[in-house]
């Protein structure tokens, strides 16, 4: 990775319970309640591509496209916050960067003075975090235990997000971005402007992620 590019991890959730990582609840260890949170939390990844990407041209690579959507993200809730774009840069320590850029800002979200902090509420927060954090993955077999967030794991599965893989960037497949627009109109009204307020930077960002990761 670049020289300079992280100064430090930040953490990793390994399936128990830790007091850091607030969004993850006392109820969420509780099969009924983990189901409905992690459906809602497809339902903002799926919203955010929907809406965000749409039939844009993006990385087909799991760990680029979610760069794109946490730089949004920051850039959202900031204003003026766009994150440099990593060159010569491993998959695995891009994921690393961009959670580390994403805990950087909302590690400590919950009770946030700021008029920023009524921008986002803790709930749509919790979701983006949980998405994003690195969560570990044990295997069958000899392999070694590994991490990947929520997103990586949705992009990249059985019904994966790219229409092919034969190429740094394609676009996502239509079934996706129907599912997607479809479950913007299940949330409140404020998760659906949080939505779109990030959603309207992804496009800018994708243009020139895409242009970099082809050079």
């Amino acid at each position: 990775m670049e020289k300079g590019i992280m100064t430090e991890e930040a953490p990793v959730y390994l399936g128990g319970k830790d007091k850091k990582l607030w969004f993850f609840d006392e109820q969420h260890h509780k099969w009924k309640y983990q189901r409905l949170e992690e459906e809602f939390d497809y339902n903002v990844m799926n919203s955010l591509v929907a809406i965000g990407v749409g039939e844009n041209r993006c990385p087909t690579e799991a760990q680029w496209a979610e760069f794109c959507v946490i730089s949004a993200i920051i850039t959202a809730f900031t204003d003026v916050i766009t994150l440099p774009i990593p060159k010569n840069v491993s998959l695995n320590d891009l994921e690393k960067y961009s959670w580390y850029q994403l805990w950087s800002l909302f590690g400590d979200y919950p009770g946030g003075k700021t008029e920023r902090h009524k921008r986002f509420s803790n709930e749509f927060v919790g979701a983006l975090m949980r998405i994003f954090i690195p969560r570990q993955h044990t295997v069958d077999g000899p392999g070694r235990p590994y991490n990947q967030s929520f997103f990586i794991t949705r992009w990249n599965n059985y019904n994966h997000y790219p229409d092919w893989f034969n190429d740094k960037v394609g676009n996502v497949r239509l079934c996706h971005l129907q599912r997607g627009k479809e479950a913007l109109e299940t949330f409140s009204k404020e998760t659906q402007e949080n939505i779109k307020l990030i959603a309207s930077f992804i496009h800018s960002i994708l243009k020139k992620v895409n242009i970099a990761i082809k050079e």
